[in-house]
């Protein structure tokens, strides 16, 4: 099958092409908006791989939480692929990403995104599932509930300005910071589709647009 996985959760756009040449990632990190730098990565990705846009099986998005025009312009890109292909698409949620090489881990997990203005997109794992809903909070109010017998890793491509954000609430002995997904998600995607079959591979009915854990500025405005 021919998968395509889009990921603009943040300022690094990537995009991954798994196709009969093989698997190409092509990503770029860069303030200038992603609706400019997307579809040139799609069509070198897509080239690379051996297939076209209308000759995809399969296209994955990256559900969020993450930048709200970000999100908007891969569902949007994605809508695109799939009306041209006739393929499923399907997202897939962010911070299971950035927890995906940890499934193994025992302990408790916390996968960070910076949701800006001294504020994070949090979600616990435990033993490689999901232990709590995402949540939009400061450092210290992740914290608070954690279980303090248990050895902590935090991820995300944020995870580092996370323990920074903890001040006293937590010492350097009681968690690992191990950051992730700085180059983006989208390899990530498609490995978890490729495994988790029957989850990822058909068409989600449920939902009608990406996550957003939070207002944007102009609802809150309003």
């Amino acid at each position: 099958m021919n998968l395509l996985a889009i990921d603009t959760v943040s300022q690094t756009v990537s995009v991954t092409a798994d196709g009969p040449r093989g698997r190409c990632t092509v990503s770029f990190a860069s303030k200038i908006q992603h609706a400019e730098t997307l579809l040139s990565l799609m069509d070198t990705a897509l080239e690379q791989a051996g297939f076209t846009a209308g000759e995809t099986g399969l296209v994955l998005c990256a559900e969020g939480p993450g930048s709200f025009t970000g999100l908007r312009i891969a569902f949007a890109a994605a809508k695109g692929v799939q009306l041209a292909s006739d393929c499923p698409l399907v997202p897939v949620p962010t911070l299971t990403c950035y927890a995906e090489q940890f499934r193994a881990w025992k302990g408790s997990l916390l996968s960070v995104l910076d949701a800006k203005k001294k504020r994070f997109y949090v979600q616990l794992f435990s033993n490689g599932a999901p232990a709590g809903e995402v949540r939009d909070c400061s450092a210290e109010e992740a914290v608070e509930s954690l279980d303090p017998a248990l050895p902590l890793i935090i991820t995300g491509p944020d995870a580092g300005l996370f323990a920074a954000s903890l001040g006293t609430v937590l010492n350097t002995g009681q968690f690992t910071v191990i950051p992730c997904g700085t180059d983006g998600i989208s390899r990530t995607m498609v490995e978890i589709a490729l495994r988790e079959r029957t989850d990822y591979t058909g068409n989600r009915d449920d939902y009608s647009a990406p996550i957003y854990v939070r207002k944007s500025d102009a609802e809150t405005a309003r």
